[in-house]
């Protein structure tokens, strides 16, 4: 389970423990306002509050998913436990008071041991005696407070076996998620056992017992290797940082000396790679160059199988030059028979890829999949924010960062400009040419819009149907102007053809500016439509500035 579907588990958990917080409050403050109940002690209100202010807290970094950062609920959640352990003592003579919280204690040990970034056994034996501690002290205090013999061996023996209890409970867990780990000192225990038993006769045998260790601990970086590449998949998919973090690994875990990832684009024939050596020494400008102008990449992208030399010869491969590569394996990334990419691994030994391969293949098979993935978890982005026909953002996400902007201006007091613009006629384009001529006019202007938007780092969106808006930050009233003038010339001096038809297309502009013609920012869409309505109701065609017809 990735750590983001685990702070998902804990914001429930402050949900749920708000509501039921909630409930006791009101309960309590109903029983005391009907019954005139006393509401405890010094001790009782000073709880109440610290508990209080712990579970209000939980409750609001919830909303926050904890910055996804696991210190802050073991920071908050460590006291509650405290609490509810302290409050088990101290409320030992009441009897659903003491089992509340003992229930409350266990449910807090278990989220705080098994729910974080809290691993190693030893880490979560400290952190559960650290917990258990205001127990003991309020266990002591309890006992010298105390005079009647058989409530201290009441108390004392409630204690060993909660302490028995919880221990053997984390002992139990810890054990089950440790499996891999003791298997493998289980083998490597055998094999000590079998050097100092065995006497070796001579070097042979000592040498083939060194090999069998170096195998052992070379599978075992390959196990390690595989578990942190699916970790790195499961928690992203951002084709980048997966590129970065498995090459990473694999350099680092089993020492190559060269580790490159190469992924094709999927909709055009551009590359992004990432490329890393283990020494500092070795250049890999040479190497990524090779890359770049796509010498390596036209030499093995028709490989459906990897491509391996144990017997380097740095003659035939010019893309190594200055690297002490002895052993080379190209593996392909591919999907049903379609190249995404390929990975390439150089060592400095020969015959190293002899008895690795389905420890690579594994990787690259992971590594295709992630891929896809990640390609369809942009697709369905891409369907959520971009409109179908034209590519550019549709509504409902120009409105969304249309408030972003807004919320960044006002902060820092910046400026905001939006334009929107609308086909002359189009109505009549349609009526007289077709839809698919209707499209391709929509499209060409869209296509216009955004070049417009980028060159200015701003936005374009498909408004709806023929209208479009365009919106840029920190731009002048002069600068409006320009970029106003700027998209009618272009879309206006566009020849659009389609099958054999050609056209020119006009429109109409309405403008509006934060803070220089609009007081509210939140207004600026609206106030720009209006000026865009009085450009058509003006004869199309034209430019209308927020505030000239008024």
């Amino acid at each position: 389970m990735n750590s983001s579907k685990i702070i998902k588990i804990h914001t429930y958990i402050a949900k749920i423990r708000f509501i039921y917080w909630v409930l006791f409050v009101l309960y309590y403050v109903v029983r005391a306002a009907v019954n005139n109940c006393y509401l405890g002690d010094l001790f009782d209100v000073i709880s109440r509050v610290l508990i209080s202010v712990l579970i209000i807290l939980d409750f609001a970094y919830s909303r926050k998913n904890y910055n996804n950062n696991f210190q802050i609920i073991q920071v908050i959640r460590t006291p509650m436990a405290m609490w509810s352990s302290v409050n088990v003592i101290i409320h030992s003579d009441r009897i659903y008071v003491a089992l509340l919280s003992m229930l409350f204690f266990v449910a807090l040990v278990i989220q705080i041991l098994y729910l974080t970034d809290i691993f190693r056994f030893r880490h979560k034996l400290i952190m559960f005696f650290i917990i258990l501690l205001p127990m003991l002290i309020a266990d002591c205090v309890k006992i010298i407070q105390m005079s009647h013999w058989s409530f201290i061996i009441h108390l004392i023996l409630f204690n060993l076996i909660l302490f028995t209890y919880m221990l053997v409970m984390i002992t139990l867990i810890s054990h089950v998620f440790a499996e891999n780990n003791l298997e493998m000192k289980r083998l490597r225990n055998e094999l000590f056992i079998m050097k100092q038993n065995v006497k070796l006769d001579n070097l042979d045998t000592e040498k083939s017992l060194e090999n069998a260790y170096e195998r052992l601990s070379h599978e075992n970086s390959e196990m390690l290797v595989e578990n942190l590449i699916q970790q790195y998949i499961s928690s992203s998919l951002e084709i980048s940082n997966l590129m970065k973090l498995i090459s990473e690994s694999l350099s680092e875990a089993l020492v190559v000396n060269l580790c490159s990832i190469i992924v094709k684009n999927e909709y055009d024939e551009s590359y992004q790679y990432n490329s890393r050596a283990i020494c500092e020494s070795i250049k890999m400008e040479h190497f990524n160059s090779h890359i770049e102008d796509g010498s390596l990449i036209k030499c093995f992208q028709d490989f459906r199988e990897p491509f391996v030399d144990n017997q380097v010869d740095m003659k035939r491969y010019d893309f190594l030059e200055g690297m002490n590569i002895k052993s080379l394996l190209i593996y392909p990334l591919v999907n049903e028979e379609n190249w995404l990419g390929m990975l390439v691994i150089g060592k400095d030994t020969n015959d190293y890829f002899l008895n690795n391969m389905s420890f690579f293949e594994r990787v690259s098979t992971q590594f295709s999949i992630a891929l896809m993935n990640a390609r369809i978890y942009t697709k369905m982005e891409n369907m959520a924010m971009k409109d179908g026909l034209t590519g550019i953002f549709n509504r409902t996400y120009m409105i969304q960062k249309i408030n972003e902007y807004i919320s960044d201006i006002v902060l820092n007091k910046g400026s905001l400009t939006v334009i929107l613009f609308d086909i002359d006629k189009f109505k009549k384009v349609n009526d007289t040419y077709g839809h698919l001529f209707g499209d391709e006019v929509i499209r060409v202007c869209a296509d216009a819009a955004e070049e417009v938007a980028e060159k200015n780092h701003g936005f374009a969106a498909r408004y709806g149907g023929e209208e479009f808006v365009i919106v840029c930050k920190e731009k002048s009233i002069n600068k409006l102007h320009q970029l106003a003038n700027q998209l009618h010339t272009k879309i206006k001096e566009t020849k659009i053809k389609y099958r054999g038809s050609t056209l020119f297309v006009d429109i109409s502009i309405g403008a509006a500016a934060y803070p220089t013609t609009c007081d509210n920012p939140a207004e600026l869409l609206d106030r720009a439509d209006k000026a865009m309505y009085h450009s058509k109701i003006s004869g199309r065609g034209c430019i209308t500035f927020d505030g000239e017809y008024e």
